[in-house]
């Protein structure tokens, strides 16, 4: 049986539209596959960014804690915010023989790392887990009752957050929003031997009258101003009033000292650091591109050695910008 020309030349048609049928399909795999590594790069890039972010809120806090406890040997004033700038290493081939080559570490020109931090001072704060239920009432415009449910539920077991007050201690929203900035869970780490924990010259106004049980404005002002160093300085600034009316205990075992809670050294404070990573273009670029955030917060507790306990650690955001 023999072909014909036509029948050949339609065979071949066939084979040429398929041919290109199958170079198209290939095509588009390849376009979506080119797609694929590129989306994944950028993927693989955004991550490092926010990790690069991430890392560089952390050493702000590191860095922070190290100045604090510096400004704390000499005796100086712990400032509300720091900021450092960080450099961003990347390692680099050495040698052109590939027998030869190694890696070395450099600093990475066209990167930018930085780190603002707060600093604001717990030690400033009524420590809920050990408030008397007088010095509560007081926070709490005159609620007894509330006051002394806190009390007892503190002394059943520590609140670990001030989160809890709302569920475990009953405060209504209203409550706790008006208290909040006054208290914190984290001036003490051995709950059975508390002292020093309220810092008398960092309290505020709100927190002076109710561990004096003071309520003339003018008063709470005055000590406020004057931030006393002694018991009879204080006594005598808020008018001669006598320290056994005070809302927090006195030592027994000497009456001329200030009450066992207070002291006159900040050591708790709470940092909040913002770390930044971007791309530049020259080093007077201070903007930069393809910016990454990240936010971390941490609570420490300075010892009088020179020693610190971080009480809370927590990345409450990361992302890009």
């Amino acid at each position: 049986m023999t072909c014909s020309p036509s029948g050949r030349g339609h065979e071949r048609g066939s084979a040429l539209i398929i041919a290109l049928a199958l170079l198209s399909l290939f095509a588009l795999m390849g376009t979506a596959y080119v797609k694929h590594v590129g989306l994944r790069a950028e993927s693989g890039n955004m991550e490092l960014r926010k990790i690069h972010a991430a890392r560089a809120a952390e050493a702000g806090i590191n860095a922070t804690i190290g100045e604090i406890i510096t400004i704390l040997e000499r005796g100086g004033r712990v400032p509300g915010s720091a900021a450092c700038e960080l450099p961003v290493y990347g390692m680099r081939k050495t040698g052109s023989v590939p027998e030869n080559q190694g890696l070395e570490l450099i600093a990475l020109e066209h990167r930018r790392a930085r780190a603002d931090v707060t600093i604001e001072d717990e030690s400033g704060k009524v420590n809920i887990n050990h408030a008397p239920a007088s010095v509560l009432r007081h926070l709490l415009k005159g609620d007894g009752v509330t006051a002394r449910r806190l009390a007892e539920e503190a002394r059943k077991k520590p609140f670990i957050s001030l989160n809890e007050l709302l569920k475990r201690g009953g405060l209504s929203k209203k409550q706790f929003k008006r208290i909040k900035p006054y208290v914190t869970v984290y001036t003490v780490v051995d709950h059975e031997n508390p002292a020093g924990y309220i810092n008398l010259r960092a309290a505020p106004p709100e927190v002076l009258g109710a561990l004096l049980d003071i309520t003339d404005e003018k008063i709470i002002r005055n000590i406020a101003a004057a931030r006393p160093k002694t018991l009879e300085k204080l006594c005598e600034i808020a008018g001669g009033k006598d320290p056994a009316t005070f809302n927090i205990p006195m030592d027994p075992h000497n009456l001329d000292a200030l009450p066992p809670a207070l002291t006159l050294t900040s050591r708790c404070f709470r940092l909040v650091s913002e770390g930044n990573f971007a791309y530049v273009k020259d080093a007077k670029d201070t903007e930069g591109y393809n910016r990454a955030v990240s936010r971390v917060e941490a609570v420490v507790l300075f010892g009088l050695d020179g020693q610190y306990e971080i009480l809370k650690w927590s990345t409450q955001r990361n992302h890009l910008s």
